[in-house]
């Protein structure tokens, strides 16, 4: 399996992205693919969809260790 490893977990390689809102519109519905073909299926509820995209975010960045001004 490609991933990446934190200790004992194992964390999938993610390839595709897709999603919706729930048929209630409460929650944000997400399927991923993954690099060997897997679905992994999750929700999020819509009052924490701004959080879970501003951790994304702020991830993404710390990844790249690029000071916050230059990328705003």
């Amino acid at each position: 399996m490609k991933g990446r490893q934190a200790g004992a977990a194992l964390f999938p390689l993610v390839l595709q992205v897709q999603g919706g809102a729930s048929p209630d519109g409460g929650s944000l519905l997400v399927e991923a693919a993954t690099v060997e073909g897997e679905m992994l299926r999750f929700a999020v509820a819509l009052t924490d969809v701004q959080q879970f995209v501003a951790f994304l975010l702020v991830s993404a960045g710390l990844l790249n260790h690029e000071p916050r001004a230059a990328r705003w």
